[in-house]
């Protein structure tokens, strides 16, 4: 069973790997990336939280490259998620027995909406068979015109496609372009930069639009919100 301890650091290590390729980092990434960008921790206690979590079994170390123990399960985090510093500061030990329990019930889950997918595509095959018995009702008395119609299931993905699924377009949309220049001159920070920071905070934070994960950088350099806000909302 995992502790509140062990589900912090699952969800710190999914934060932390997921802008990286291959799952692969270095030690001053992790150490910038926890204290300078996301500024959850002083850069003393990055480096702390990182010497631990790779003495505690965590993280593996190798040629100066690091990665999350092959038997980690990473727990995506909610939305505006950051951690508590002191469960973070302090890990437990890595064990690795717990994490077979997690990935045989992960492994169950994913075989059992496998076999109910398989169900819903099993459906189409009885309206097939309903409709052969209806046509060979039929074919007993030719000389009456019979006019057969079948009905689309209520669980039949075609009225859902036919349907408009496009959202409406996010009003503050047309103010993004202003939004960053705006930063960037108020910041310092080149534009590529301020976006870089917004894109990284997106993929950590979940569904978020990219005029509020500006905004979050704008917050962080320490812009006057009221000029940000006005940005976001003219029309």
């Amino acid at each position: 069973m995992t502790t509140g301890q062990d589900e912090e650091v699952r969800r710190l290590l999914h934060v932390s790997f997921a802008d990286f390729p291959l799952g692969l980092t270095n030690r001053y990434d992790l150490v910038r990336l926890w204290s300078l960008e996301l500024q959850w921790l002083t850069p003393e206690a990055a480096l702390s939280v990182l010497e631990k979590l790779c003495d505690q079994g965590w993280l593996v170390e190798e040629d100066g490259r690091i990665k999350p123990n092959s038997g980690v399960v990473l727990i995506p985090p909610a939305l505006g998620w950051q951690p508590i510093v002191r469960r973070v500061l302090y890990p437990p030990d890595f064990v690795v027995a717990e994490e077979v329990v997690n990935v045989s019930r992960i492994r169950e889950e994913t075989q059992r909406q496998e076999s109910n997918d398989s169900k819903q595509v099993d459906e189409p095959q009885k309206i097939k068979a309903q409709f052969i018995q209806k046509e060979e009702m039929i074919e007993i008395a030719p000389s009456r015109e019979v006019i057969v119609k079948i009905s689309e299931p209520e669980n039949s993905t075609r009225n859902k496609r036919d349907g408009p699924t496009d959202r409406p377009p996010d009003r503050a949309e047309i103010n993004i372009p202003a939004l960053i220049n705006h930063i960037a001159a108020s910041s310092g920070l080149v534009n590529r930069e301020v976006v870089r920071r917004a894109q990284r905070k997106r993929r950590s934070l979940g569904p978020v639009t990219l005029w509020m994960a500006l905004a979050l950088v704008a917050r962080e350099q320490g812009l006057d919100m009221y000029d940000v806000t006005a940005i976001i909302e003219t029309k």
